[in-house]
């Protein structure tokens, strides 16, 4: 069945992308006119009042956020059908072909549909030319029931001008809505997919306008074993935002007692209060500090550095204030120690029936702990691999519930704990190692327990929750340098270990790509390219996504790891039936969606057009334990690369690098936060073009550079050798980490990679 559903969302994925651009149709629009009758927004707010359109504090800023106000409320009730949209709907779809079944069978199941609304507002004033371009086009959210959407353009004059969503144009790239127009507890979507999203252009905007938009995102958050506690997602509001703001605010809406919030403020922003309104309790946040705009971006992770609270809402049925991960909502505003880390990590790996039921663990997993591991050891067992070695015996247990987590995207807690209870049924000896993710947060600053990942360790090696890709053994960048906690799987009371888990060097995530281009003999403006990469470690994990988009790599998943068919369970005739259909959608793939996919990837990377994407090839992705490095190769022509001085063709060739970061002059000036690169990495490019007969190649002195410092390197070398020129470059970010100190020794390599990807060869006419 597992199965299906994954032919299934291949198919979709395909029908996704294929969408067009369509106006918003008349039905949508009387939803959203309902919606908005009942949920009216832009009323009258006292966080919106007499908010002045001038401050001496903004004469530099092109756009300020005058007023914005986040707002969430929580409702948790069981299925039923005929409620609000979304607490049961696939049980509401299938209700009337199984006669109601699939409503009694949810209800049998104790699945619980927790509905969040979110409502957003924002003040934007426009102060120039550049503010208006930036937010001339405007967008919403219309997923079903619940969604709301009202905007306005308040004029500098004083008049009130209407924002008609009849001129909306339907969105199918997720990716390009802005994160002003998204909210907090929206489900993730892919790229390819708009999921509901429309933009609308704004005309006749004037420096001094103000754009003034809200918003309401109905979300549901499913939870299975009918919990008594429970965990929301947390949320992590920067106080500095992409635009200057000078008032800004958070309300949580209790709806009853059973819920209340956990929360942190670093780096000085403000603390939650209480108040009551309407008879209901709001958790309520406001900051009336002007924060500038966010101009200090570029290496720094901001979850760590910048003013910032973070907080989560928390559902009790027994009306407790203790909370899961700290004692008391005192104890968690303190900095956390490693003792106290292990300590509370211990407890919940040992006695996990406190949090295998709040949802967020299991996610995705079907049935207890002891009921998985007990399946998948029958398969193992079915396999004969549980008569194989220790260690071939942890590779297949590992990417046996890969194929499981590529599915239904196991947390971390479930695969530690899955996976630790497969090596006990052979007496494998491991331990448990608990950190936080270095994206969000460190050791000192953990506030909740999902903010832990949880891995185990077998013979040194680390085994990560692999979700999609990773292999045993590899440790992704949100995890390496980590100071990290581990004890064995078995004794609670043995002490703790304090260690860091390695960063690995630049070599170890070394990216190779080599280029052969020729120009094209005929216009000689394009060039034609055939590029092949090789990606380790790290530079694998940021690029394998885009690598293996629209490639069938499930099928050798089950060839290489003992697995199920794609067909396990299905009769002779669907089975075929099955085949069929897939080699199709294999088909159009190959011939359309994977060069439509890749030709976007390569424009983004190479800033020039495709005129034509010949092939792509496969040759290793990157996802088998003997084979662990990505591998691939591709033909296209890029357009334009080349233009004319006199009979001279001047080329782009450099520019095969791909862009090159440029740091904005304001932030190359002052730096007083760390550098964090992400990781450690070595990129080497190798570039060959033949020369054309009647042609010399000149301007080599520029593209060779040697800067080498304690942050990086970028080294690059041009020569014309038997009439080809070949150009070999590295460029090394040598640790993931470096001091503010060091800011002027990293933009030296990073500019001299700037100024290298700028440069061009010239052709002299002979």
């Amino acid at each position: 069945m597992k199965k299906s559903v994954l032919f299934l969302l291949a198919l979709l994925s395909v029908s996704f992308a294929a969408q067009s651009q369509k106006h918003i149709s008349q039905q949508s629009l009387d939803l959203l006119q309902k919606n908005m009758k009942d949920n009216p927004l832009l009323q009258e707010d006292d966080d919106f009042k007499n908010k002045a359109t001038s401050d001496s504090k903004w004469q530099n800023e092109s756009a300020v956020i005058l007023s914005q106000k986040t707002s969430f409320s929580f409702d948790k009730q069981g299925v039923s059908a005929g409620k609000v949209v979304g607490r049961n709907l696939l049980g509401i779809l299938f209700a009337p072909v199984t006669l109601g079944t699939s409503l009694y069978m949810a209800n049998a199941y104790n699945k619980n549909q927790i509905l969040v609304q979110e409502t957003e507002r924002r003040k934007i004033l426009l102060r120039d030319n550049y503010a208006i371009e930036q937010y001339s086009v405007i967008y919403f959210r219309l997923a079903g029931e619940g969604d709301g959407f009202a905007a306005r353009v308040l004029k500098s004059g004083g008049v009130i001008q209407p924002i008609n969503p009849a001129d909306a144009i339907r969105v199918n790239d997720y990716g390009s809505v802005p994160n002003i127009f998204s909210g907090y507890t929206d489900a993730g979507i892919s790229h390819g997919n708009g999921s509901g999203y429309y933009k609308i252009p704004i005309s006749d905007l004037e420096p001094g306008d103000v754009i003034e938009y809200e918003f309401t995102h109905l979300n549901t958050q499913t939870y299975y074993h009918n919990p008594d506690y429970k965990e929301f997602e947390p949320v992590y509001y920067l106080c500095n935002r992409e635009l200057a703001v000078a008032h800004q605010s958070i309300e949580v809406i209790s709806e009853n007692d059973n819920y209340y919030i956990a929360y942190k403020a670093l780096k000085g922003a403000p603390a939650f209060t209480t108040v009551e309104k309407a008879g209901k309790k709001i958790y309520r946040w406001s900051d009336d500090q002007y924060r500038e705009k966010n101009k200090t971006t570029d290496y720094v992770n901001q979850y760590l550095e910048m003013p910032l609270v973070k907080f989560q809402v928390l559902y009790a049925k027994n009306n407790s204030r203790d909370f899961l991960w700290f004692d008391n909502e005192d104890a968690m505003k303190k900095e956390l120690s490693p003792d106290a880390l292990a300590s509370q990590a211990k407890t919940l790996w040992f006695h996990p029936g406190k949090i295998t039921n709040t949802g967020s663990y299991m996610a995705g997993v079907d049935g207890s702990v002891d009921d998985n591991v007990k399946t998948i050891y029958k398969i193992l067992k079915k396999r004969n691999i549980t008569d194989a070695g220790d260690d071939e015996y942890v590779q297949k247990a590992y990417y046996t519930i890969r194929s499981a987590t590529l599915r239904e995207h196991w947390g971390d807690y479930a695969f530690a704990k899955i996976l630790s209870g497969l090596l006990e049924e052979k007496k494998i000896d491991h331990e448990v190692v608990v950190t936080p993710y270095n994206t969000r947060t460190n050791i000192q600053n953990l506030a909740f327990s999902n903010e832990l990942s949880w891995s185990l360790r077998y013979k040194g090696k680390l085994l990560v929750n692999p979700d999609e890709h990773l292999n045993p053994g590899e440790v992704p960048f949100y995890l390496s340098g980590n100071e990290c906690i581990s004890f064995p799987y078995n004794n609670e009371k043995t002490a703790f270990s304090k260690n860091s888990i390695p960063t690995g060097t630049a070599d170890d995530n070394l990216l190779r790509i080599n280029i052969k281009a020729a120009l094209e003999p005929v216009k000689k403006e394009d060039l034609v390219l055939v590029k092949s990469i090789e990606a380790k470690n790290l530079s694998k994990s940021g690029m394998i996504d885009d690598a293996i988009a629209y490639t069938p790599f499930i099928e050798t998943d089950c060839r290489n790891y003992d697995g199920e068919s794609m067909w396990e369970g299905l009769d002779e005739r669907t089975t075929n039936i099955r085949i069929d259909q897939f080699n199709k959608t294999k088909k159009e793939w190959k011939e359309k969606s994977k060069p439509d996919y890749m030709t976007a990837v390569e424009e983004n990377d190479l800033g020039f057009e495709i005129s034509n994407y010949d092939n792509f090839q496969m040759l290793n992705d990157g996802r088998n334990y003997r084979k662990q490095n990505l591998s691939y190769s591709e033909k296209f022509t890029l357009a334009n690369t080349s233009s004319f001085a006199g009979e001279d063709i001047v080329i782009a060739l450099p520019g095969l690098i791909g862009g090159q970061t440029r740091i904005d002059k304001d932030a190359q000036k002052n730096r007083s936060y760390p550098i964090d690169v992400r990781y450690a990495r070595k990129i080497n490019w190798h570039i060959e073009m033949p020369v054309p007969a009647g042609y010399k190649a000149a301007g080599f002195e520029p593209l060779n550079k040697n800067v080498s410092n304690s942050c990086g390197d970028f080294i690059s070398m041009a020569k014309l050798e038997n009439n080809i020129v070949i150009i070999d470059v590295t460029k090394t970010y040598k640790a993931a980490m470096f001091k503010a100190e060091q800011w002027q020794q990293l933009l030296d390599m990073l500019n001299a990679a700037y100024d290298f990807s700028r440069a061009k060869i010239v052709l002299i006419k002979q």
